[in-house]
């Protein structure tokens, strides 16, 4: 025998909490401004960091 079928349910979509929502915003754009401020170093790179090579100097040891 065939069950009496009930009404399509029509789907919702889930709300989601307003704080979730902003928590998400935040950490979008605290990842942008490090991405951000991590470009700009890399392009002061050269104008912060500058190496200086010295050579080892050799000591000869001394005859006693």
């Amino acid at each position: 025998m065939n069950s009496p079928q009930k009404p399509v349910e029509k789907f919702r979509l889930a709300q989601v909490p307003r704080s979730a929502v902003v928590l998400m915003i935040v950490i979008v754009v605290s990842l942008a401004l490090v991405a951000v401020f991590a470009n700009i170093q890399r392009l002061r790179r050269s104008q912060i960091e500058t190496v200086v090579v010295t050579p080892a100097s050799s000591t000869t040891p001394q005859p006693r």
